[in-house]
């Protein structure tokens, strides 16, 4: 069995390339301009929201995953499906983590941090593509 990556992650991944896209070829003053933008946007359209709807800044209760039934129960592979409020506490998480280890870095401190973290990841990717590549290899379907 394969571990699919949670849908959760896709959805960030395309989130992220389409705003690289967005932001490409802009200076520091351009993409600072966007996303002051973007901020004051989002605020704007979080006030006019009345409260207890889906994007108000009201407490509500947290909403359940596509992917778990009203019972609780898991609809799909178990192993790959996180419900909507784990991936939040996950990522917020690893948003303190990071936050945590860069704060007293300088700025060329921390882009050496995300340049080794980048590499690290890059390897620890081809090297998992190589282990399932030999895997496929080693056993093959047909």
């Amino acid at each position: 069995m394969t571990n699919r990556e949670p849908e959760f992650m896709a959805w960030k991944r395309r989130g992220a390339e389409r705003v690289r896209r967005l932001v490409e070829g802009m200076s520091k003053e351009e993409e600072l301009e966007f996303w002051r933008n973007r901020t004051e946007d989002m605020r704007a359209r979080q006030q006019a929201k009345p409260a207890g709807s889906p994007q108000s800044n009201t407490r509500r209760e947290p909403p359940v995953s596509p992917l778990v039934s009203d019972k609780g129960s898991r609809r799909s592979d178990p192993d790959n499906v996180i419900r909507a409020p784990e991936c939040v506490a996950i990522k917020r998480r690893g948003a303190e983590r990071v936050r945590r280890l860069v704060e007293d870095m300088s700025r060329e401190e921390e882009l050496e941090f995300w340049r080794k973290r980048t590499e690290d990841m890059r390897a620890r990717q081809q090297a998992s593509q190589s282990e399932s590549g030999q895997t496929a290899a080693a056993n093959p379907i047909n």
